[in-house]
């Protein structure tokens, strides 16, 4: 498990708030599991925002984040990965540029 914010663990770590980032949170916090996103924009939706290809309407994936959150998963923006802990082939700590542990 990976220590989040508020000192709870989290099953799943997903780094990259893009549309299928934020999907995969969706999902499977649906599905019961602990999930922690981490985006390094100030936004999630990625290149919805960024290149204004809007392929999806961006309610939907906004959307699909508040449910995420909503119901459990913690959603880091402005938080860029810079080094993790490994032990084994199992990621056990995440170092973000706020200068904290996830």
């Amino acid at each position: 498990m990976i220590l989040c914010a508020k000192k709870k663990h989290r099953d799943i770590l997903i780094i990259g708030g893009g549309a299928i980032g934020v999907c995969c949170a969706h999902y499977l916090v649906r599905s019961g599991r602990q999930v922690c996103l981490i985006e390094k924009g100030d936004i999630v939706g990625g290149v919805f925002y960024t290149q204004n290809a809007h392929l999806v309407p961006e309610r939907f994936v906004l959307g699909l984040a508040r449910h995420a959150e909503q119901n459990g998963a913690v959603i880091h923006t402005n938080t860029e990965v810079i080094g993790m802990k490994k032990s084994g082939r199992r990621i056990t700590s995440v170092l973000t540029t706020h200068d904290h542990l996830i």
